[in-house]
């Protein structure tokens, strides 16, 4: 049974996965645009080109408040979706469940199942939904960090490395 729950697990969230991966990465660009712009805006402040710094400060603030705009509308979507699919999913971890032997159903202890269906439903479906997704958008992005990093000044990057081990 136990194969069976986790295969049945992992077909029934990897649509869920997929779509959290991809809203995840789109935060990398994003970043690397946001800090774009901030540089800009350092290097027109510091040459103290007033026009430009306030050009850049606004597109700064444009950016932003549409990046939260985009971050508020997907994840409500996500958010949606999340609970739809995670109830199709419970549903179906019920039938699983009930489908068993009556033997195994008899034996089994009723604390120990209220117990599976609660807590270790959640931890297994916050595993696939967000833990795996984010592991791997984060080691993309220190992939594209450094690389960007790296393109710029190889000694920033050493460094960077050095004192983060």
């Amino acid at each position: 049974m136990n194969k069976k729950v986790k295969k049945y697990f992992s077909q029934s969230l990897k649509k869920l996965r997929i779509i959290a991966w991809i809203l995840s990465a789109v935060s990398i660009p994003l970043g690397l645009i946001n800090s774009k712009i901030s540089a800009e805006i350092l290097i027109s402040a510091t040459s103290m080109n007033v026009r430009r710094t306030i050009i850049f400060g606004t597109a700064l603030l444009v950016f932003i408040i549409l990046k939260t705009i985009y971050g508020s509308v997907t994840g409500m979507a996500q958010s949606k979706l999340s609970k739809r699919t995670l109830q199709s999913c419970r549903m179906g971890l019920y039938d699983v469940f009930l489908s068993c032997p009556l033997s195994s159903l008899y034996s089994s202890k009723n604390g120990d199942n209220i117990e599976k269906f609660t807590t270790d439903f959640n931890t297994v479906a916050d595993k696939h939904i967000s833990l795996l997704p984010n592991f791997y958008i984060n080691i993309c992005t220190a992939i594209i960090y450094a690389i960007i990093i790296g393109k710029n000044s190889v000694i920033v990057l050493s460094l960077i490395i050095v004192i983060s081990c």
